[in-house]
């Protein structure tokens, strides 16, 4: 479809002419020009390839500035919702000025809410076309508020959390537990995860490893199952560990991946440098409560077995007699960190299976069993 080949002036129509056409179009009847489309469902996206195929800037303007007063005219009643329902669509694409008042304002009253076309409700759809414009600090408060009021709603959850990742990754990451009630099928799981890539391509992994880090296990403690679902698809689809993709994550995005691979994976010494070495891009008390993590996840995953136990101490451990095997374990890693790691000489940590006397002994006489 293309304007050009009704041959007809559109690129002369005035702001009422296309207000009229388009109304038309709206209401099936019949205008010139006649642009054929695939049916109406596609009617949105006709109108949208009309103003695509205007050529100067001030044809394109009379063409938005119809839009926006096709809206205004049109009555927010349920009757209406077929032609609201289009007219979103247009708007949140084309983003009149003149619309920006009128879709705040019908957002605000919420006076389309649990009116439906298309599939869609139509409020939610007010929601999207208003963040087009821009998510200030009122449009957030509203997104918090309503969320409280509409706990019931993933689909218009989910519609907010794709907002706030739009705005600041800080902000979408604490929203993450207001969506965790309903992660009880697996799609509702897909749906979140796609939204979190988004927010990790623009804000990188860090707002998601301190969300995880200092609240993740409350969110455990209170939705146990869905929590560990929402977790095994972060180790699974985003952060499995020694991928191919390590090389394109961030320091935090490994320290995340660390954490959520924990008692699922047996660290190498290889792995635990890797960790450790972050420690020139990040604090050491980071690295140290990492290693912690990891300590505490290989003791409790394997707690039927034999506990884990240090290989392999540095240099200086006779220094470090007094620490108990996680000190050890921590200390080591950490010190390894200055050493020559071209060989695996003895001067890289490795953890292997001991003996709780082994163990205890390591711990008290600075001497481990060799693997």
């Amino acid at each position: 479809m293309s304007p050009k080949d009704t041959q007809l002036p559109l690129e002369s129509f005035t702001i009422d002419q296309w207000a009229e056409w388009i109304g038309s179009q709206l209401h099936l009847k019949k205008a010139s020009p006649q642009i054929p489309s695939s049916g109406r469902q596609e009617l949105h996206q006709t109108l949208i390839n009309v103003h695509k195929e205007l050529e100067d800037k001030a044809s394109k303007e009379r063409f938005r500035k119809a839009v926006s007063l096709v809206f205004e005219s049109t009555q927010a009643l349920r009757e209406n919702a077929e032609e609201i329902y289009y007219l979103l669509q247009v708007i949140s694409y084309l983003k009149p000025l003149r619309a920006k008042r009128l879709i705040r304002r019908h957002l605000f009253e919420e006076i389309l809410r649990n009116v439906a076309y298309g599939g869609q409700e139509l409020h939610t759809m007010l929601l999207v076309a208003y963040s087009k414009y821009d998510i200030d600090d009122e449009l957030l408060d509203y997104i918090l508020r309503s969320a409280r009021d509409r706990r019931a709603e993933y689909s218009y959850l989910l519609v907010c959390f794709r907002i706030l990742s739009q705005r600041n990754g800080e902000e979408a990451i604490s929203f993450l537990e207001t969506l965790f009630p309903y992660l009880v099928s697996k799609q509702n799981v897909a749906q979140m995860v796609r939204v979190i890539r988004g927010i990790i391509f623009r804000t990188g992994y860090r707002p998601l490893f301190e969300w995880y880090e200092n609240e993740f296990r409350r969110c455990l403690q209170q939705w146990p199952v869905e929590a560990a679902s929402f977790r095994e698809a972060l180790r699974v689809s985003i952060l499995p560990w020694g991928s191919k993709a390590d090389e394109k994550r961030d320091s935090y995005g490994i320290l995340l991946s660390s954490l959520l691979n924990t008692g699922f994976h047996r660290f190498t010494p290889s792995d635990l440098l890797c960790i450790t070495g972050l420690v020139r891009s990040v604090s050491e008390k980071v690295i140290r409560r990492v290693l912690n993590a990891i300590w505490e996840g290989s003791a409790s995953k394997w707690s039927h077995e034999t506990p884990w136990q240090v290989n392999c101490p540095p240099p200086d451990f006779r220094n470090r007699v007094s620490l108990n095997p996680r000190q050890c374990f921590i200390e080591n890693a950490l010190g390894s960190v200055q050493l020559d790691t071209e060989n695996d000489n003895g001067a890289l940590l490795l953890l292997t299976r001991a003996t709780p006397r082994a163990m205890s002994a390591g711990a008290g006489a600075g001497t481990t069993t060799r693997g």
